[in-house]
């Protein structure tokens, strides 16, 4: 990156996918306080992990307000700037880690508990993520102690971070998969369950492929556009993605299990959200409230389950 493209597509870029990623963060802080005014009863288990994706996505925000901060501020009337890494770049690199961490994870613990505890799937997961995390932070750690911080001094590092990314995008791929195929064998019964998980395979699909758009747009930008920021810019709503992906799937199966309910169950308006003494302080686990509980008549518990469980 010895020359640069113009400012539109360098500060331009960063402001631009920084105001993007704030954006993002402030529908995240909004989700986050409607789940404990909504929920006050679930466990700690649920608050504590729910207040983590709201710390790391703050965290997040700071940092790619820093980075703009360092460029279009700090050095507005000095071009050369841009051609160095500011100090902040590998926390941002991080926090994106922990956000696919925290995604992933998350949904591997829901793959795992709707395929009744297969380890095959469970595994493979699992390795996919602890590479995506180990090639992650290993780069941010080599950018750290590089000596000559400079955007032209890391395309050595720039077959890692495709590998990162391509991961990342196989992850999700392969989630998608796993959670289409245990939600696609719960289509039957009364009529409201079928629409209910039809609305969540649609979901699913389309997450699924958000994310995966959204890496292949940053791989792209960065393998042919190392002239400019673009590729940073839509690197910051990455992760933004991630933190939407791992934080509202916790409150949203809250708020699904309650219409459930009302279709299924014809449950009275005061007993839509079950609390922690209903739920035995499971947010998801409806079927305890109500032991005629069951999407598909009294013979499907097993489904019934797997639909309280339901990514």
């Amino acid at each position: 990156m010895a020359t640069l493209d113009s400012i539109p597509l360098t500060l331009g870029a960063l402001v631009g996918g920084g105001l993007a990623a704030v954006g993002l963060s402030a529908i995240v802080g909004f989700q986050t306080i409607l789940y404990f005014q909504l929920f006050p009863m679930d466990t700690r288990l649920y608050k504590c992990w729910v207040a983590w994706i709201w710390m790391t996505d703050t965290g997040h925000t700071i940092v790619v307000c820093i980075i703009i901060w360092e460029y279009a501020v700090m050095n507005f009337n000095n071009p050369a700037k841009l051609l160095e890494i500011v100090p902040a770049y590998p926390p941002q690199i991080i926090f994106t880690v922990i956000a696919t961490l925290n995604a992933n994870a998350f949904y591997t613990w829901r793959i795992h508990k709707m395929s009744k505890c297969n380890w095959w799937i469970t595994g493979l997961l699992s390795m996919l993520c602890g590479a995506r995390t180990i090639i992650g932070l290993l780069v941010a750690i080599e950018i750290s102690l590089s000596k000559t911080k400079t955007w032209e001094s890391i395309y050595r590092f720039e077959a890692a971070e495709v590998a990162s990314w391509t991961v990342s995008g196989a992850t999700d791929i392969v989630i998608s998969l796993a959670r289409y195929y245990y939600l696609r064998e719960l289509k039957q019964g009364y009529m409201a369950t079928q629409e209910m998980v039809d609305a969540v395979v649609v979901f699913t699909i389309n997450d699924g492929l958000l994310t995966c758009a959204t890496i292949l747009t940053v791989i792209a930008c960065s393998l042919g556009m190392r002239q400019n920021f673009v590729w940073i810019g839509v690197f910051f709503i990455l992760a933004k993605r991630e933190y939407d992906t791992s934080g509202p799937p916790t409150i949203g199966s809250n708020l699904s299990f309650s219409l459930l309910q009302l279709c299924t169950c014809y449950a009275k308006p005061s007993e839509l959200v079950p609390s922690s003494a209903q739920t035995n302080g499971d947010p998801i686990d409806a079927s305890s409230c109500n032991p005629q509980y069951s999407p598909a008549g009294p013979s499907s518990t097993a489904e019934g389950i797997a639909v309280q469980q339901y990514p």
